[in-house]
């Protein structure tokens, strides 16, 4: 039976996207509701018009995770451990124009 704090947990997802010479940046933390790091997570980076995986990754000891990427879009980042609930947000990478 799973600990129930872990079946309740709430993602407290820090999460940045930067551009950097024509290649974006997605990174954050994965932490549970008392602010604890959830390691080796996997961090799905996602299409949002199909749901294809764009670029994937499982989180350090840390619950940190960084995902490089050339296209801008809309994007689903999916971050799932054993033992927590699943967790969804949805990451925007725009190209900025000067």
């Amino acid at each position: 039976m799973l600990n129930e704090t872990k079946c309740a947990a709430i993602l407290v997802l820090v999460l940045s996207t930067y551009s950097t010479h024509s290649q974006y940046v997605v990174e954050g933390k994965f932490l549970d509701q008392e602010q604890a790091p959830i390691p080796f997570a996997s961090v799905l980076l996602l299409h949002q018009i199909d749901s294809n995986m764009a670029k994937g990754q499982v989180s350090d000891g840390e619950g940190s995770f960084k995902i490089d990427i050339n296209e801008a879009g809309n994007y689903f980042v999916s971050i799932s451990a054993i033992g927590y609930l699943k967790a969804e947000t949805d990451v925007q990478l725009l190209t900025l124009f000067s």
